[in-house]
């Protein structure tokens, strides 16, 4: 599930990427193009859509025509993760003619570079011991850094100017699941069932216990908030200064993605809707939908429901 504050685009299990407008009563359109599921997406910043998929591929979407512009192959594997990497030192280095490039994190353990004109890697770099299971981009006072994080519980810090390892560490005793990066801190989740704040020097400075069961996702909302999505049904809002639980919601349903917008519309994909959240006077509720769709693919239907209202308009 990926979102640009005014489009929401939806993923199911047969590769197909549903994209739900404001005022519509239906989908608006059906990006066609991956052969498996889709595991992740990132909007860029001329509105245009980047996904991976188990197929291996990745694929850039022209979100106003609704068509795939290019398809990237180069990994036999499944592609977990995808990143746009807007940096000009970068793309000159690898000698293309944008300011920005396309990188994937694959299941043989690869990241994988595109040049966004190229169907082909440009680059491959070669460190981890296990799959890749997320990435990051964020800037240090060393320069642009990428941070990849592996099933093995390894993360490796990567230069981007001279594409070289900078810093690796043991950061979870199992698999990451998540990367962020907030107020200087690198921020990483794993299946061990933790969630760690990472200074400068990669040195350890806060660490939370997710309370049921592992930390698949999370994200910092208004600066001193963060929803976690532990175990596969249970959602905690954390209060970063106290580091306690403020609130928890338990869902009867698998909950697959959790993104939080721009404006803090908290967004949670269940196995058949997705619903907006907000948290205010110290409570998550779900906002009333004012849409509500139903989606054909080749799997029960999934009702999607979206909200384009504004949210958090008080203060905890």
């Amino acid at each position: 599930m990926a979102t640009d504050g005014s489009s929401i685009y939806v993923s199911g299990p047969n590769g197909v990427i549903r994209v739900w407008k404001e005022g519509q009563d239906k989908s608006v359109a059906a990006l066609q193009g991956h052969r498996d599921l889709v595991t992740s997406m990132t909007v860029l910043k001329d509105g245009s859509l980047l996904s991976s998929s188990d197929d291996g591929s990745l694929i850039h979407w022209n979100t106003k025509a609704y068509i795939g512009q290019a398809k990237y192959s180069g990994s036999e594997k499944s592609l977990s993760c995808c990143l746009v990497i807007y940096n000009r030192s970068l793309a000159s280095r690898l000698h293309t003619d944008t300011d920005h490039v396309f990188i994937g994190g694959s299941w043989d353990s690869n990241l994988y570079l595109w040049n966004p004109r190229h169907v082909t890697p440009i680059k491959v770099l070669t460190a981890h011991d296990g799959p890749v299971k997320s990435l990051v981009a964020f800037e240090s006072e060393a320069g642009m850094r990428l941070a990849s994080g592996a099933a093995n519980g390894e993360i490796i810090i990567w230069d981007l100017t001279q594409l070289r390892i900078m810093n690796k560490i043991k950061a979870h005793e199992e698999a990451i699941y998540s990367l962020s990066f907030d107020s200087d801190m690198l921020i990483s989740s794993g299946r061990d069932n933790k969630i760690r704040f990472w200074d400068q020097k990669l040195e350890l400075a806060r660490e939370f216990s997710s309370e049921d069961g592992f930390a698949r996702k999370f994200s910092i909302f208004r600066k001193n908030f963060m929803v976690v999505l532990s175990g596969v049904k249970t959602i905690e809002i954390w209060d970063l200064k106290t580091q306690r639980v403020v609130e928890k919601r338990e869902s009867k349903d698998i909950i697959s993605e959790l993104t939080v917008m721009d404006d803090n519309k908290i967004l949670v994909a269940r196995r058949n809707e997705v619903n907006a959240l907000k948290y205010v006077n110290k409570k998550m509720t779900t906002i009333k939908a004012i849409h509500k769709f139903r989606m054909q693919v080749r799997y029960p239907p999934m009702v999607v429901k979206s909200v384009f209202e504004a949210l958090f308009t008080a203060n905890p």
